[in-house]
């Protein structure tokens, strides 16, 4: 670095500049930003923002979408309880829940009705909620068809006797020539299985029979959502062509054979129920 002299007008001699009368140079570096940076920088900051990672409750947008989220997962882990504790019974000592299954000798084709009663005896959602109920039927039969369908003031579709001790279906068309439909026999069996707790025909009578197809439909875990049988159906005509036979008549006993108690949950299936409590909570 070289010297400069600098001449003092105020001295008649030389002297060395002082820091003052230095200049200074300052030099500044910066980088730019394409256009496809940017771009790119831009995507990722709006990708971060709908990531379902990022809790949104400040935006009403937001708070909509977690409380979907909430709802979504609620029924999902629901279902997968359900089935857990169908398989859990199905799995179990406890699911013989019919004693034994009769036919009627000398129709035609009595090993499709044999089939039919066997189908409803091993069904695990109807298996299910007799193990949740306690229930236990001492036999599964097949009714005759007497009186024709719609026409005849008395019609029975079926039977419930002492309470569980058995309960008779009506399988068969009128005619005899062909079987009714297998939906139409199963609401018929929720309706008596309600019988095993309720003789008349209340409202807590009601009340049961809806919540026994409920939970036969939704702890049936072999079937999907989409082909499971919706709950709640229409149950009127049904039941004023039951009304004379299903009750109970006077005086006999009404007991639930083979009665016993839910099998225990695992800690697995507790900790599921815990966490759906909790996603109840707001």
């Amino acid at each position: 670095m070289s010297t400069v002299i600098a001449k003092d007008p105020a001295f008649t001699k030389y002297s060395e500049p002082t820091s003052r009368d230095r200049k200074k140079k300052i030099r500044l570096i910066a980088t730019g930003q394409s256009q496809t940076e940017a771009a790119a920088a831009d995507r990722i900051l709006r990708e971060g923002m709908a990531s379902h990672r990022i809790r949104d409750d400040l935006s009403d947008a937001g708070r909509r979408e977690e409380e979907r989220r909430r709802r979504k997962g609620f029924s999902v882990l629901s279902h997968a309880t359900r089935r857990n504790l169908a398989i859990t019974a199905t799995a179990s000592g406890l699911t013989r829940r019919f004693g034994r299954i009769e036919t009627l000798s000398g129709l035609p084709d009595e090993r499709r009705a044999h089939s039919i009663l066997e189908s409803l005896a091993n069904d695990p959602g109807i298996l299910a909620c007799m193990t949740k109920h306690g229930w236990s039927v001492g036999c599964l039969a097949e009714m005759y068809p007497d009186g024709r369908v719609g026409q005849d003031p008395v019609c029975v579709m079926g039977l419930n006797e002492n309470k569980g001790q058995r309960i008779l279906l009506r399988l068969r068309t009128d005619d005899l020539k062909g079987f009714r439909k297998i939906l139409s026999i199963r609401k018929v069996l929720f309706h008596e299985l309600a019988h095993n707790v309720h003789s008349n025909h209340g409202t807590k009578f009601f009340v049961l029979m809806r919540q026994v197809e409920k939970e036969c439909n939704e702890m049936d875990w072999t079937q999907s959502s989409g082909q499971r049988v919706a709950a709640g159906g229409d149950h009127g005509p049904l039941l004023c062509r039951e009304t004379s036979a299903t009750s109970l008549k006077s005086g006999e006993s009404g007991n639930i054979l083979g009665g016993s108690k839910t099998p225990a949950l695992s800690s697995r299936e507790l900790a599921t129920l815990a966490a759906m409590r909790r996603m109840k909570k707001p």
